[in-house]
């Protein structure tokens, strides 16, 4: 987990608290302070198709409603960083959560080319704080 800033802080544990499918869920869970964002990433990705590349990314996030801002990324091979904003975490419970075309979101770092090299590194989920959410809170993903 990364912060952007000392006054957002988070947590990550899995639970058994609301699990969508198997034994365990992560909760992501949140404090910000101040303007600013947490970074939830996955471990190093195995078992990758080798030669295939990403259409998308889908995942299951429990949300809290809080409205803060969600976005989603992808780490590839030369550690490029792509990124896309789903919206703001405006529901509460499980939500499928898919979005297409990677190669279109806005990127940056690695070799900075545009092209989702294989195999990814890792993925993640971004928590930016807006004005006027709650402070505290936490969401979930399977």
């Amino acid at each position: 987990m990364y912060a952007s800033v000392a006054a957002v802080k988070g947590t990550y544990q899995f639970t058994r608290e609301s699990a969508v499918s198997g034994r365990f869920a992560g909760r992501l869970g949140y404090q910000m302070d101040g303007a600013g964002y947490l970074l939830f990433t996955t471990p190093a990705l195995t078992g990758q198709p080798a030669a295939s590349t990403p259409t998308g990314l889908t995942v299951m996030v429990y949300g809290d409603g809080s409205g803060h801002r969600l976005s989603l990324r992808m780490n590839d091979a030369t550690d490029e960083r792509f990124s896309v904003v789903v919206g703001p975490v405006d529901w509460t419970g499980w939500k499928q959560v898919r979005v297409t075309d990677p190669a279109l979101w806005p990127h940056f770092l690695g070799n900075n080319d545009g092209v989702v090299d294989v195999q990814l590194r890792n993925v993640g989920l971004q928590l930016d704080r807006v004005a006027g959410s709650p402070a505290s809170g936490a969401i979930l993903n399977r």
